[in-house]
Protein backbone atom coordinates (compact mmCIF):
# COMPACT_ATOMS: atom_id res chain seq x y z
CA UNK A 1 0.00 0.00 0.00
CA UNK A 2 0.92 3.44 -0.60
CA UNK A 3 2.08 5.80 1.80
CA UNK A 4 -1.04 8.21 0.59
CA UNK A 5 -3.29 5.17 0.72
CA UNK A 6 -2.06 4.22 4.25
CA UNK A 7 -2.76 7.57 5.59
CA UNK A 8 -6.24 7.68 4.10
CA UNK A 9 -7.08 4.77 5.77
CA UNK A 10 -5.75 5.37 9.54
CA UNK A 11 -8.01 9.15 8.52
CA UNK A 12 -10.86 6.77 8.16
CA UNK A 13 -10.55 4.50 10.90
CA UNK A 14 -9.46 7.82 12.96
CA UNK A 15 -12.72 9.39 11.92
CA UNK A 16 -14.50 6.04 12.70
CA UNK A 17 -12.99 6.05 15.62
CA UNK A 18 -14.43 9.19 17.05
CA UNK A 19 -17.96 8.43 15.90
CA UNK A 20 -17.97 5.54 18.60
CA UNK A 21 -16.28 7.94 21.16
CA UNK A 22 -18.81 10.81 20.60
CA UNK A 23 -21.94 7.80 21.30
CA UNK A 24 -20.32 6.34 24.30
CA UNK A 25 -19.70 9.88 25.77
CA UNK A 26 -23.17 11.13 24.99
CA UNK A 27 -22.17 14.05 22.38
CA UNK A 28 -19.92 16.46 22.40
CA UNK A 29 -22.39 18.85 24.08
CA UNK A 30 -23.01 15.89 26.71
CA UNK A 31 -26.28 14.98 24.77
CA UNK A 32 -26.92 11.43 24.24
CA UNK A 33 -26.54 10.67 20.61
CA UNK A 34 -29.10 8.02 19.01
CA UNK A 35 -28.82 5.91 15.72
CA UNK A 36 -30.24 8.46 13.60
CA UNK A 37 -27.66 10.85 14.80
CA UNK A 38 -24.59 8.78 12.72
CA UNK A 39 -26.62 6.99 10.21
CA UNK A 40 -27.99 9.29 7.21
CA UNK A 41 -31.90 9.22 7.23
CA UNK A 42 -33.71 6.42 5.19
CA UNK A 43 -35.32 6.55 2.01
CA UNK A 44 -38.54 5.45 0.90
CA UNK A 45 -37.12 3.12 -1.63
CA UNK A 46 -35.48 1.33 2.59
CA UNK A 47 -39.28 1.61 3.50
CA UNK A 48 -40.27 0.07 1.14
CA UNK A 49 -37.82 -3.23 1.40
CA UNK A 50 -38.11 -3.41 5.22
CA UNK A 51 -41.94 -3.29 5.10
CA UNK A 52 -41.37 -6.01 2.29
CA UNK A 53 -39.08 -8.57 4.02
CA UNK A 54 -41.33 -8.24 7.41
CA UNK A 55 -44.40 -9.23 5.20
CA UNK A 56 -41.70 -12.04 4.01
CA UNK A 57 -42.10 -13.60 7.63
CA UNK A 58 -45.40 -13.59 7.03
CA UNK A 59 -45.47 -15.37 3.99
CA UNK A 60 -43.35 -17.86 5.32
CA UNK A 61 -45.79 -18.93 7.68
CA UNK A 62 -48.25 -19.83 5.06
CA UNK A 63 -49.33 -23.34 5.98
CA UNK A 64 -47.45 -23.74 9.03
CA UNK A 65 -49.15 -24.47 12.31
CA UNK A 66 -48.90 -24.97 16.00
CA UNK A 67 -46.68 -23.06 17.78
CA UNK A 68 -43.79 -22.66 14.87
CA UNK A 69 -47.01 -20.74 13.29
CA UNK A 70 -47.10 -18.39 16.71
CA UNK A 71 -43.30 -18.04 16.64
CA UNK A 72 -43.48 -17.04 13.39
CA UNK A 73 -45.76 -14.65 14.07
CA UNK A 74 -44.16 -13.28 16.63
CA UNK A 75 -41.24 -12.65 14.94
CA UNK A 76 -43.08 -10.65 12.14
CA UNK A 77 -44.88 -8.20 14.74
CA UNK A 78 -41.47 -7.86 15.91
CA UNK A 79 -39.73 -7.13 12.47
CA UNK A 80 -42.60 -4.36 11.25
CA UNK A 81 -42.23 -3.10 15.24
CA UNK A 82 -38.78 -2.39 14.15
CA UNK A 83 -39.39 -0.52 10.59
CA UNK A 84 -41.80 1.89 12.67
CA UNK A 85 -39.35 2.92 15.08
CA UNK A 86 -36.54 2.86 12.12
CA UNK A 87 -38.54 5.21 10.17
CA UNK A 88 -40.62 7.19 12.53
CA UNK A 89 -40.55 10.00 10.54
CA UNK A 90 -42.53 8.64 8.13
CA UNK A 91 -45.98 8.42 9.46
CA UNK A 92 -47.56 6.29 6.52
CA UNK A 93 -44.99 3.76 7.01
CA UNK A 94 -45.62 3.99 11.11
CA UNK A 95 -48.86 3.68 10.41
CA UNK A 96 -48.48 0.42 8.15
CA UNK A 97 -46.06 -1.09 9.98
CA UNK A 98 -48.43 -0.60 13.44
CA UNK A 99 -51.04 -1.99 11.42
CA UNK A 100 -49.42 -4.63 10.18
CA UNK A 101 -47.38 -5.61 13.94
CA UNK A 102 -51.02 -5.50 15.36
CA UNK A 103 -52.00 -8.10 12.70
CA UNK A 104 -49.17 -10.10 13.27
CA UNK A 105 -49.68 -10.31 17.40
CA UNK A 106 -53.50 -10.73 16.81
CA UNK A 107 -52.22 -14.03 15.05
CA UNK A 108 -49.44 -15.52 17.48
CA UNK A 109 -52.30 -15.24 20.57
CA UNK A 110 -50.65 -12.00 21.58
CA UNK A 111 -53.74 -9.81 22.38
CA UNK A 112 -52.31 -7.26 24.85
CA UNK A 113 -49.62 -6.14 22.40
CA UNK A 114 -51.89 -6.29 19.41
CA UNK A 115 -54.40 -4.04 21.17
CA UNK A 116 -51.19 -1.36 21.69
CA UNK A 117 -50.10 -1.91 17.93
CA UNK A 118 -53.69 -1.37 16.54
CA UNK A 119 -53.91 1.83 18.94
CA UNK A 120 -50.43 3.51 17.74
CA UNK A 121 -52.09 2.72 14.00
CA UNK A 122 -55.04 4.57 14.96
CA UNK A 123 -52.65 7.57 16.49
CA UNK A 124 -50.07 7.93 14.33
CA UNK A 125 -52.14 7.97 11.11
CA UNK A 126 -56.13 7.73 11.53
CA UNK A 127 -57.69 8.53 8.27
CA UNK A 128 -55.59 6.10 6.30
CA UNK A 129 -56.38 2.74 9.06
CA UNK A 130 -58.92 4.26 11.38
CA UNK A 131 -61.54 1.68 10.64
CA UNK A 132 -59.82 -1.14 10.43
CA UNK A 133 -57.66 -0.87 13.54
CA UNK A 134 -60.50 0.70 15.52
CA UNK A 135 -62.43 -2.92 14.20
CA UNK A 136 -59.43 -4.95 14.74
CA UNK A 137 -58.42 -3.32 18.45
CA UNK A 138 -61.95 -3.75 19.26
CA UNK A 139 -62.02 -7.39 18.77
CA UNK A 140 -58.31 -7.90 20.79
CA UNK A 141 -60.15 -6.36 23.26
CA UNK A 142 -62.93 -8.23 23.59
CA UNK A 143 -60.96 -11.13 24.01
CA UNK A 144 -59.31 -9.69 27.20
CA UNK A 145 -62.67 -8.73 28.37
CA UNK A 146 -62.32 -4.98 28.18
CA UNK A 147 -65.88 -4.65 26.87
CA UNK A 148 -66.07 -1.26 27.48
CA UNK A 149 -63.18 -0.06 25.43
CA UNK A 150 -64.42 -2.40 22.64
CA UNK A 151 -67.75 -0.90 22.39
CA UNK A 152 -66.36 2.05 21.84
CA UNK A 153 -64.23 0.91 19.48
CA UNK A 154 -66.18 -1.21 17.55
CA UNK A 155 -68.72 2.06 17.56
CA UNK A 156 -65.58 4.24 16.14
CA UNK A 157 -65.56 1.44 13.14
CA UNK A 158 -69.29 1.24 12.49
CA UNK A 159 -69.62 5.32 12.24
CA UNK A 160 -66.91 5.28 9.69
CA UNK A 161 -68.20 4.26 5.88
CA UNK A 162 -71.23 2.88 7.66
CA UNK A 163 -72.15 1.13 4.63
CA UNK A 164 -69.47 -0.88 4.66
CA UNK A 165 -69.03 -4.48 5.45
CA UNK A 166 -66.90 -3.93 8.46
CA UNK A 167 -69.64 -1.33 9.99
CA UNK A 168 -72.17 -4.09 9.25
CA UNK A 169 -69.65 -6.40 11.06
CA UNK A 170 -69.31 -4.09 13.51
CA UNK A 171 -72.80 -3.16 14.16
CA UNK A 172 -73.26 -6.90 14.86
CA UNK A 173 -70.68 -7.21 17.54
CA UNK A 174 -72.00 -4.23 19.06
CA UNK A 175 -75.35 -6.25 19.83
CA UNK A 176 -73.11 -9.47 20.74
CA UNK A 177 -71.23 -7.55 23.40
CA UNK A 178 -74.38 -5.77 24.83
CA UNK A 179 -76.02 -9.15 25.32
CA UNK A 180 -73.08 -10.84 26.57
CA UNK A 181 -72.90 -8.12 29.40
CA UNK A 182 -76.58 -8.58 30.53
CA UNK A 183 -77.89 -5.06 28.90
CA UNK A 184 -80.36 -7.27 26.74
CA UNK A 185 -82.26 -4.13 26.16
CA UNK A 186 -79.65 -2.32 24.44
CA UNK A 187 -78.10 -4.95 22.78
CA UNK A 188 -82.07 -6.03 21.57
CA UNK A 189 -81.99 -2.60 19.94
CA UNK A 190 -78.58 -2.77 18.99
CA UNK A 191 -79.39 -5.96 16.69
CA UNK A 192 -82.24 -4.74 15.07
CA UNK A 193 -80.28 -1.69 14.53
CA UNK A 194 -77.89 -3.65 12.57
CA UNK A 195 -80.92 -5.60 10.74
CA UNK A 196 -82.29 -1.31 9.66
CA UNK A 197 -78.97 -0.59 9.23
CA UNK A 198 -77.83 -3.73 7.05
CA UNK A 199 -76.85 -3.03 2.69
CA UNK A 200 -77.83 -5.90 0.55
CA UNK A 201 -79.27 -9.29 1.09
CA UNK A 202 -76.77 -11.21 1.76
CA UNK A 203 -75.40 -8.80 5.16
CA UNK A 204 -79.61 -8.34 5.78
CA UNK A 205 -80.00 -12.45 6.10
CA UNK A 206 -76.92 -12.43 8.08
CA UNK A 207 -78.06 -9.63 10.73
CA UNK A 208 -81.70 -10.89 10.98
CA UNK A 209 -80.40 -14.23 11.84
CA UNK A 210 -78.55 -13.02 14.61
CA UNK A 211 -81.33 -11.14 15.63
CA UNK A 212 -83.24 -14.20 15.11
CA UNK A 213 -81.11 -16.46 17.40
CA UNK A 214 -80.72 -13.36 20.14
CA UNK A 215 -84.87 -13.56 20.28
CA UNK A 216 -84.95 -17.39 20.68
CA UNK A 217 -82.66 -17.12 23.44
CA UNK A 218 -85.15 -14.63 25.26
CA UNK A 219 -88.02 -17.35 24.37
CA UNK A 220 -89.68 -14.68 21.81
CA UNK A 221 -90.43 -17.50 19.28
CA UNK A 222 -93.06 -14.93 17.43
CA UNK A 223 -90.36 -12.35 17.10
CA UNK A 224 -87.73 -14.72 15.80
CA UNK A 225 -89.88 -16.19 13.15
CA UNK A 226 -90.38 -12.67 11.97
CA UNK A 227 -87.24 -11.60 11.59
CA UNK A 228 -86.33 -15.08 9.68
CA UNK A 229 -89.56 -14.35 7.85
CA UNK A 230 -87.63 -10.77 6.91
CA UNK A 231 -84.36 -12.79 5.96
CA UNK A 232 -86.56 -14.57 3.52
CA UNK A 233 -87.58 -11.91 2.43
CA UNK A 234 -84.35 -9.74 1.46
CA UNK A 235 -83.03 -13.70 0.17
CA UNK A 236 -85.53 -14.37 -1.94
CA UNK A 237 -84.75 -11.47 -5.06
CA UNK A 238 -81.01 -12.90 -4.89
CA UNK A 239 -82.38 -16.87 -5.20
CA UNK A 240 -84.95 -16.08 -7.73
CA UNK A 241 -82.32 -14.51 -9.56
CA UNK A 242 -79.50 -17.26 -9.32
Amino acid sequence: MTEEGEQMRTSERVRALACVLVAACGGWMGAPLSAQDVVPPASGADAKASLARAAGLVEAMKGVKGPERLDGMRKAAEAYDQVAQSFASDAPTVARARFEAGECWRRAGEFEAAARAYGQALDGEPGRYEQRAAFERAGVLRRLDRFDEALAGYRRAAALEPEGVRAHEARVWIAKVLESQGELADAMAAFRAAVDAAVGARRTVEACDELAKALLRRGDLEGAAAALERADTAAAPVLEAG
